[in-house]
């Protein structure tokens, strides 16, 4: 308020800087009045900082077991291009041509 005040800061800007802890608040004051920041400018600024608060969920992990599973099928399949997507649970296989898509089927056999 006091920055409102002293004209240092809009309306705008505090509008912006609302539900931001005192520790960031005090640093985006200091480089919206440094900086001499924009409001669009000082948006991208929070915008920036709230992202960087977000907790993001780990990765889905394969598990010891699976990780040996897919290197024996590596190791049988040499030739043979192998994609895991763990998150969507996807095994790719690729094949370049069709004696490799034989070869596969004859080993699983």
């Amino acid at each position: 308020q006091r920055l409102l005040q002293e004209d240092k800061l809009t309306q705008g800007h505090a509008k912006v800087i609302v539900g931001l802890s005192s520790e960031e608040e005090r640093m985006v004051v200091d480089t919206i009045i440094g900086q001499k920041l924009s409001v669009r400018d000082t948006e991208i600024l929070v915008k920036k900082i709230k992202n960087k608060e977000e907790v993001k969920e780990p990765k889905p992990q394969i598990s010891e077991e699976m990780s040996k599973k897919l290197s024996n099928l590596q190791e049988i399949f040499k030739n043979l291009k192998i994609k895991t997507k763990v998150k969507s649970k996807n095994l790719i296989l690729e094949f370049s041509d069709i004696s490799q898509v034989e070869e596969f089927i004859a080993k699983l056999k």
